[in-house]
């Protein structure tokens, strides 16, 4: 009794560019997955930085309310406020980083998926033969 090939057979040569294919783009996807991760902890370091800044304006402005300069506390609420903002702004880029992490990360493991996959049809295709 025999079998019934469900799947046609593709040509050995093809599933070798496919494979070919797919270890490229497992390492396109290592490739983006080390650019954002050292994306995302550079823009961690400086919310980092930020985060000191707003805390050093905001001594400095409460120091400037105890001495009773206005002018210099007015102008320091302002520059908290502009620090705060940016803060706010590098804090969303690493959240946009964190993403391009997990996208990377989904890419790879679709990438030593479909590897695997062509090397279980490889296998196929030589018993086939046998």
């Amino acid at each position: 009794m025999g079998f019934i090939d469900v799947l046609p057979q593709r040509s050995v040569e093809r599933i070798r560019a496919d494979e070919d294919d797919a270890r490229a783009d497992e390492r396109e996807a290592e490739a983006e997955l080390s650019y954002a991760t050292s994306e995302r902890e550079k823009t961690k370091a400086m919310v980092e930085v930020k985060k000191q800044e707003v805390s050093t304006i905001d001594a400095k402005r409460k120091l400037a309310e105890k001495s009773k300069q206005e002018a210099e506390k007015v102008t320091l609420e302002a520059e908290k406020k502009d620090a705060e903002r940016h803060k706010q702004f590098l804090e969303r880029r690493v959240g946009l980083h964190e993403a391009e992490v997990d996208r990377a990360k989904a890419a790879k493991k679709l990438a030593e998926t479909t590897l695997r996959a062509l090397e279980l049809e490889s296998q196929l295709v030589s018993r086939r033969g046998e």
